[in-house]
Order: C-alpha cells, then sequence, then structure tokens
C-alpha cells in the first residue's frame, strides 16, 4: 500500500516547525492534516497513551480512532476496560465504580500513577514523571510480589510497600 504524503506535509515536519509546541498543537495539526488516516496505538496500560487519548477526544472526539496491537498477553482486566461504552453523561459514574475495583490492588503503582496524572499538564511532563516514578516501582516489595504472582499464577497481595 502507498500513500502519498503532500509535499506541503513533508517541507511542514521538516522544518522543525513542531520542535517547541505543546503536545495538544501537534495533535491538532496531526487530526487535520491526516483525518480519517491517522489512528492513536494504544495498549491501555500506559499512562501517556491514556494522556494522548484524552488529548485527541478532547480536540476532536469525531476523529479520534484508536487501535490496540493484541499480543495476548493483557490482562482480562485490560480487555474488559477496552470493551466498555459509557453512554453520554455517565462517564464519572462509571469511573468510581472502576476506581472501587482497583482501590486494593497496588498502591503504590496507583498512587504513583494518580501523581503522574496530576502533574500532567503537558506530555512533556507526564513523560518526566513517568520516567521519574518507574525506576522506583522497580524498588518495591509490591513490585516483587507482582512479578512473583504473575509467575505463579495467583492473585498478589499487595500490601503498600
Amino acid at each position: 500500500m502507498t500513500v502519498a504524503i503532500p509535499r506541503s506535509v513533508i517541507d511542514t515536519v521538516l522544518s522543525r516547525a513542531f520542535d517547541d509546541k505543546p503536545a495538544e498543537e501537534i495533535l491538532r495539526w496531526g487530526l487535520d492534516t491526516f483525518a480519517p488516516r491517522i489512528a492513536l496505538s494504544a495498549s491501555f496500560g500506559s499512562p501517556e497513551g491514556m494522556v494522548l487519548l484524552d488529548m485527541m477526544h478532547n480536540i476532536d472526539p469525531a476523529k479520534t480512532r484508536v487501535f490496540t496491537i493484541d499480543t495476548g498477553r493483557l490482562h482480562q482486566e485490560t480487555y474488559d476496560l477496552m470493551d466498555r461504552v459509557v453512554p453520554d453523561g455517565e462517564a464519572l459514574a462509571a469511573a468510581l465504580l472502576e476506581a472501587e475495583r482497583y482501590a486494593p490492588i497496588a498502591p503504590l503503582a496507583l498512587a504513583a500513577t494518580k501523581r503522574m496524572l496530576a502533574e500532567g499538564q503537558s506530555l512533556d511532563a507526564v513523560f518526566a514523571a513517568e520516567t521519574r516514578e518507574q525506576p522506583l516501582l522497580t524498588l518495591t516489595a509490591d513490585y516483587c510480589e507482582g512479578r512473583a504472582a504473575m509467575r505463579d499464577k495467583r492473585t498478589p497481595v499487595f500490601r503498600g510497600a
């Protein structure tokens, strides 16, 4: 399959015009320039993918398309979340119900995610927070417990340590 990209688009990208632009502006340009031939590949497990999906949806819900490459290694909860469609006006109630399900699991990872999302005023801030938080989480007993539970095919018991 061959896709013809207009020379003006190539020139815009090569000019480095977006080097200092916020993520929202770059996404808006991408959606305006390439829709409907543009989509986000998201793993539904990474904060930055969810931030990008949210930004795209806030810019133009009609142009927002998302896909995931299913490697067969996602947790059932991830598939369940991807399959849920919530009617307009019911997102907060659905999110609160989801939060209740996640509350007892991996408290340190959830706390780090909440910190990242709170800081995430820009995509760069989210990436910086993830770079800072992720290595710290690998040093915790909860991380070791999660790996052991996956290896042993059992439900992990997190202690917030």
